[in-house]
């Protein structure tokens, strides 16, 4: 089962159907919405039209089918080996697919090899792009895909299809700070860790108006060692300062009362600016700039702001 995603799945199933499925494909959208699931789900339609051929794809063994991912770069040499393997014709079914997982991860050669490879695809190739990080894939990347984005899925979808072990609180709270993402509601629901860094956000604003530098910045420290670290950090924060501006249906509605309190020392015009200050660190880590360096530097000038 793939959550909220019927209708692009019908989508894609059609256009496979009759034949109309373009060459290269761009899905987008937030972490844990099933685009990868879905991918994985359209490479199984084209190519398997056989009992045989749907356990070959599932043991990994199919040799029309190409899936990449890799943990930090994607670089020119997994490029290298689609070009290889888009030279030779299908061997079992009439297409071959190509998935690219996290495509935000490829370094510019990489995709500036893709492009050409993009460009010179064979009728019987297609080429299937996942990111939740559209604006690190080059222009020209984006001009030559159709692009499908992915909403986020309803909370009480994802509510209701979460481990029922779990209690019903715990299950509501997963749901509630998903951001529509069911990767994300099962790793809150599932790791206590992940649940206490949604709230590092009442620690280190709380930390900012009492005006402890050392705290501020001990728990900006403790809590940015990956880009995808700092990224999550920002997006808390967003929320916390958001929820600080607003008097009904926040996010953080369990700490109405540290919220509030937020609220009599942060006056809104520079609530506002934080929030350009988070919106432009965000950008910076997005072009590549070390998150923990970007996430210091933010918080020095909110420090300054609140302190002068």
């Amino acid at each position: 089962m793939i959550l909220g995603l019927d209708e692009q799945k019908e989508e894609i199933v059609r256009s496979i159907e009759n034949n109309r499925l373009v060459s290269s494909i761009l899905f987008s959208g937030a972490e844990g919405v099933g685009k990868k699931k879905l991918a994985v789900s359209i490479a199984k339609k084209i190519l398997c039209n056989s009992e045989y051929l749907e356990k070959l794809f599932c043991a990994g063994t199919l040799p029309d089918y190409l899936y990449i991912e890799e943990e930090k770069i994607i670089k020119v040499d997994r490029v290298e080996e689609i070009i290889s393997f888009s030279s030779i014709k299908p061997m079992y079914s009439d297409k071959k697919v190509v998935i690219i997982n996290d495509a935000h991860k490829l370094n510019e050669y990489a995709q500036n090899k893709l492009l050409k490879t993009m460009e010179e695809a064979p009728l019987f190739l297609h080429i299937i792009l996942i990111t939740h990080r559209p604006s690190l894939l080059l222009d020209t990347i984006l001009s030559r895909v159709v692009e499908y984005g992915f909403k986020p899925i309803d909370r009480e979808i994802i509510f209701h299809n979460l481990d029922k072990s779990f209690d019903e609180k715990r299950r509501r709270l997963a749901a509630h700070f998903s951001s529509g993402s069911f990767k994300i509601a099962k790793e809150i629901l599932e790791d206590e860790e992940k649940l206490k860094f949604l709230f590092l956000p009442r620690d280190i604003f709380s930390a900012l108006v009492r005006l402890d530098e050392f705290k501020l910045f001990d728990l900006i420290m403790a809590n940015s060692d990956s880009d995808e670290q700092s990224l999550e950090l920002i997006n808390n924060c967003r929320m916390w300062l958001r929820d600080i501006m607003v008097d009904s249906n926040s996010t953080y509605f369990m700490h109405r009362d540290i919220l509030d309190t937020h609220k009599k020392l942060i006056d809104d015009e520079t609530l506002v600016n934080f929030l350009h200050l988070l919106e432009e660190a965000s950008i910076r880590i997005n072009s590549s700039l070390n998150g923990k360096a970007v996430l210091i530097n933010c918080f020095s000038k909110m420090f300054l702001e609140i302190n002068g």
